[in-house]
């Protein structure tokens, strides 16, 4: 047998059983390997964080500010993200008359409609890290990169 016993069928399934006996797996554990194979939208344009005023304003002054903007850039579409008191305000670039899904790392979404100018606005502050899921104008779907608050 090789040291290395998950190369070794019939004791991968002996420690498989005996965890099975051990009891349930913790309600996290099993939610974070859920998060880890949520398939991606292999077709979405990925629009990464090109500015976020909160590291802006660290390094500038002591001042903390009440107004947080985010700026996420794809190919085609920008999202405009800022952070209020108790909630979320965005915009898409260009305009999109679309629905928004704010998708937390749980797996939970909640949706807001774009109007005719991309504005749309999540009345929550997300507590887990997001992101931003919808379409650009010609169809297309944008997610923007991991965040947290």
């Amino acid at each position: 047998m090789r040291d290395e016993w998950w190369h070794d069928d019939e004791e991968l399934f002996t420690r498989l059983r005996q965890a099975q006996r051990e009891g349930p797996a913790l309600r996290a554990f099993v939610e974070a390997g859920k998060a880890v194979f949520v398939p991606p939208d292999i077709d979405a344009e990925l629009a990464a964080l090109s500015f976020d005023s909160g590291h802006e304003l660290a390094s500038t002054r002591a001042d903390t500010a009440t107004l947080r903007s985010l700026v996420f850039e794809g190919p085609r579409t920008t999202i405009e993200l800022d952070v209020l008191p108790g909630s979320l305000l965005g915009q898409l670039i260009p305009a999109a008359a679309v629905d928004v899904d704010l998708v937390l790392e749980s797996g939970t979404a909640a949706t807001a409609r774009a109007d005719d100018l991309g504005v749309f606005r999540f009345d929550e502050i997300p507590q887990e890290r997001f992101r931003l899921h919808c379409h650009d104008p010609s169809g297309v779907a944008v997610v923007t990169s991991w965040i947290s608050l």
